[in-house]
């Protein structure tokens, strides 16, 4: 039982991470509630994609073909 607690406490913090982490590289995301701290669940505010440099911008375009 306490295994299988410690796992999924385990992916629930890997998730959160990334989504830090998509913050921290896009200044379009916005992290405004965090599980457990200001509200139940992980709010996140999105605008538009400001494209930065050639790396983001891969990124960017290569999930934008993948969505159409």
């Amino acid at each position: 039982m306490f295994e299988h607690l410690r796992i999924q406490n385990n992916l629930t913090q890997k998730l959160l991470r990334n989504f830090y982490r998509i913050n921290y590289h896009f200044p379009n995301v916005k992290i405004s509630a965090t599980p457990f701290e200001e509200d139940e669940f992980l709010n996140i505010d999105l605008s538009d994609f400001l494209k930065k440099d050639d790396i983001l911008n891969e990124m960017i375009l290569g999930v934008e073909k993948k969505l159409k």
